[in-house]
C-alpha cells in the first residue's frame, strides 16, 4: 500500500490506497490533493495568520487519523503536521 501511494502520489489525482476494511467515504481523503487540504483545529499561532479558517469548525484530520488507527496528534501539532502524519503512515509524499 505505502509503495503504491508514493508512485500514485506524484499525479495528486490518483487514488490512495488503504488498508483493508477502511471505508473509502467522508472524511477519509482519496486522493493526495484531497489529503493536503483536509480541514483541522488550528492553533492560536494559525489563527492570528487566518491560517485554515475552515478547520476552525471541523477536525477532518483527527477523524482520519483515529479511522486509520493512528495514535492522537499532541494539542501543539498545526494542522500541517497532522496531514503529514497521515500522509507519512499512508506513503504519501508530501
Amino acid at each position: 500500500m505505502r509503495l503504491y501511494n508514493t508512485a500514485a502520489s506524484l499525479s495528486g489525482i490518483a487514488p490512495l490506497r488503504y488498508p483493508i476494511g477502511i471505508p473509502l467515504e467522508p472524511p477519509i481523503p482519496l486522493t493526495r490533493r484531497d489529503l493536503f487540504e483536509m480541514t483541522g483545529k488550528f492553533s492560536l499561532l494559525e489563527f492570528v495568520n487566518f491560517i485554515n479558517i475552515l478547520g476552525w469548525i471541523d477536525d477532518q484530520c483527527r477523524d482520519v487519523a483515529a479511522i486509520l488507527g493512528l495514535p492522537g496528534f499532541p494539542g501543539v501539532a498545526t494542522v500541517d503536521e497532522k496531514r503529514e502524519r497521515i500522509a507519512e503512515y499512508l506513503g504519501v509524499q508530501a
